[in-house]
C-alpha cells in the first residue's frame, strides 16, 4: 500500500465488502482474529535489531541512555518473563472461574448487586470489542490485549469483597454467641 495506489486499494476493499463471497471470508477471518487476540495477552520482550531506523533514532535523541539500553537485560535477552506469564495465566484463569462461579451459583448471584453484574458484562464486552478492533482491524499483537486483561482480576476481586465482608460479619456474630 502506498499513497499512489490509494484509490485502487479503496476500490478493492469496497468490492470485497460488497461481495457475499468475500463477506463470508471477512466474517470468518474476523472471528479467528478476535479469538486469537482474546487469548494473546502474554508479556513479550522486544529487542532492537542492529542498524535499523529505531536504533538510529534512539541513538540520536537518547545518546546518554543508549549504552545503558544496549547493556540492559532486555536487549541482552536475559530478562525472563516466563514465570510472570505463568502467574498471569493462573490469575486470569482463577478470576474467570471466580466470576463464573459467583454468577452461576443462585445464592451468590442473588447477593450481587446489579452494578456488579453489569461490571462483569461490561468487562466481557470490552475485552471482545478490544480484541475485534485490535485483532481484526489492526493486527494480532499481544500488547493490545495485555493492556485490558487486568480488568478480569479487578472485577473478580470487586465481586469477592462484599462476600468476604458478609462472611466476616457472620463469623464475628457466630464467635460472639459462643
Amino acid at each position: 500500500y502506498c499513497a499512489d495506489n490509494q484509490d485502487d486499494f479503496l476500490n478493492i476493499v469496497k468490492d470485497t465488502l460488497k461481495s457475499p463471497k468475500y463477506l463470508k471470508l471477512h466474517f470468518v477471518e474476523a472471528f479467528k482474529a478476535v479469538y486469537d487476540q482474546l487469548l494473546m495477552y502474554e508479556i513479550k520482550i522486544y529487542r532492537l535489531t542492529r542498524y535499523n531506523n529505531l536504533e538510529n533514532f534512539i541513538h540520536s535523541y537518547f545518546n546518554s541512555e543508549y549504552d545503558d539500553y544496549l547493556n540492559s537485560r532486555q536487549q541482552k535477552n536475559t530478562l525472563d518473563v516466563d514465570m510472570i506469564n505463568h502467574i498471569q495465566h493462573l490469575i486470569i484463569l482463577v478470576s474467570i472461574l471466580v466470576m463464573a462461579g459467583l454468577l452461576i451459583n443462585g445464592k451468590t448471584r442473588s447477593s450481587l448487586s446489579d452494578l456488579q453484574k453489569l461490571s462483569v458484562l461490561f468487562v466481557v464486552i470490552s475485552l471482545i470489542a478490544n480484541a475485534f478492533v485490535t485483532g481484526y482491524l489492526s493486527g494480532i499483537v499481544n500488547r493490545y490485549q495485555n493492556r485490558v486483561i487486568w480488568l478480569v482480576p479487578l472485577v473478580a476481586i470487586c465481586l469477592l469483597k462484599p462476600l468476604y465482608n458478609e462472611y466476616k460479619r457472620l463469623f464475628a456474630n457466630d464467635t460472639e454467641k459462643r
